[in-house]
């Protein structure tokens, strides 16, 4: 495996180790379900909060679940063949603040934090009113206190925002692959940006020494965080309520496969550990990487998880990509999705183009490279022979037109119209002609 990603080519790894798992423990910490319903319930809680201060319709951070036929018989002409079975995208796109799924992360994690100090200083019933931060007394509070965060991008972009929000003071560190949209977008906020020379993994290490033994500071450690993790794994409730909307019961006739773009593993790994709680062997889980960064696969088909780095066997981590460029994966994220996927791919940054354009042709969704990984997962398990293998093996072609598929768009709406079009157009001019 470590030769077939070092070429660059695409790759589909099947995890021979899949199983489910009810808990999983973490630095002396039992995770299970009842925590993804209670950060659900936290998160109702506050929702006079976010009614208030995001403009969420019924204080409810949720993304719509999008049927996208078009795109799907549009596949036809490059895959020779038809895609079977129903086929949605998870709009993440849409959300709040930031425009990607890392709002949910970040909103609960900075929600979770704020209550801490308010109740540390008796203040709570001041937080939890709609107008609690903007209250004179915890606003001082919150302005005396610093989020740190490292980012390539959206999870910078989702913390700077919420953060100063809230009223707290932000530094984020961002790595060489940050986009220059995303780091000026924070700054006009008044959000530090800090940028370094190295990759993702260099930035969190510079954004965990700079928080290192400051007063009144917060480190948010997007490598090892278990309330990003948890703020994540609300989306699978979500999903869940919004395919029984639909009429979609999940069972063995009934199959549900979800395709989850990957850097560092948090999203994906806190949304896969729900689902499998929730649907167990009817659910099919992959995480989808580029070429250029596939540090989840790396790690998870080597056994080293986070103790090996895409650099160490050769590979560059740049792709256009910027929200997956991440060369090393997170230890938690490695724990959780060694257990519960079915598999791994990667694609290359001109497939994401293409798929950016045809999205914005069939559709007229449009989304960043990175939030188009997810859409090439039905290709891969229909039209390559690992994939056909996985099907068969598990009994999952003879129910191929009961199938329910959803690609998670990670991200997108708060792309800058420009950039978008740029985008779109180096798409349209793509030399490829096949998937």
């Amino acid at each position: 495996m470590k030769n077939k990603l070092k070429s660059m080519h695409e790759t589909l790894w099947i995890n021979p180790s899949l199983k489910k798992i009810g808990s999983l423990a973490h630095d002396g910490r039992s995770l299970a379900m009842t925590d993804v319903y209670d950060a659900k319930a936290f998160i109702d809680h506050m929702s006079p909060y976010l009614s208030q201060h995001f403009s969420l319709k019924d204080g409810t951070l949720t993304s719509p679940l999008m049927p996208i036929p078009a795109f799907q018989r549009t596949l036809i002409t490059f895959l020779g063949g038809r895609i079977p079975g129903h086929w949605y995208l998870k709009g993440d796109h849409t959300l709040p603040v930031s425009g990607s799924i890392k709002a949910r992360g970040g909103i609960y994690t900075l929600l979770r934090y704020a209550e801490e100090l308010a109740q540390s200083h008796q203040l709570k019933t001041l937080f939890e009113s709609a107008m609690g931060p903007a209250s004179p007394e915890l606003t001082a509070i919150y302005n005396q206190h610093t989020i740190v965060v490292s980012s390539t991008g959206n999870l910078g972009l989702s913390i700077g925002l919420i953060g100063k929000s809230i009223g707290f003071n932000v530094e984020v560190h961002m790595s060489v692959d940050a986009k220059d949209w995303k780091v000026e977008r924070l700054k006009t906020i008044g959000a530090n940006v800090v940028q370094h020379a190295g990759d993702y993994s260099e930035a969190v290490k510079l954004g965990r020494s700079s928080a290192s033994g400051r007063p009144n500071t917060y480190f948010i450690d997007d490598e090892d965080s278990v309330d990003l993790f948890l703020g994540y794994s609300i989306a699978a409730l979500e999903l869940k309520s919004q395919l029984s909307a639909l009429g979609h019961i999940i069972n063995s006739d009934h199959p549900l496969f979800v395709y989850l773009p990957c850097g560092v593993g948090g999203a994906p790994s806190g949304i896969a550990f729900a689902l499998k709680a929730i649907f167990g062997e009817n659910v099919h889980l992959f995480t989808a990487e580029p070429t250029h960064a596939p540090c989840m696969l790396l790690g998870l088909s080597t056994g080293l998880w986070h103790n090996i780095t895409v650099s160490e066997i050769g590979i560059d981590g740049q792709t256009l990509a910027d929200g997956l460029a991440v060369g090393r994966p997170s230890e938690l994220a490695s724990k959780v999705l060694s257990q519960v996927l079915s598999g791994a791919y990667t694609v290359s940054d001109e497939k994401l183009l293409r798929m950016l354009y045809l999205m914005h042709e069939s559709e007229g969704i449009d989304l960043e490279p990175s939030a188009l990984a997810g859409l090439i997962g039905p290709a891969k398990l229909y039209y390559e022979t690992a994939g056909f293998n996985y099907l068969k093996a598990h009994d999952l072609l003879e129910v191929a037109e009961q199938a329910i598929h959803v690609s998670w768009a990670a991200g997108g709406s708060m792309v800058p119209d420009n950039v978008m079009a740029q985008d779109i157009k180096r798409g349209q001019d793509s030399s490829l002609n096949t998937f």
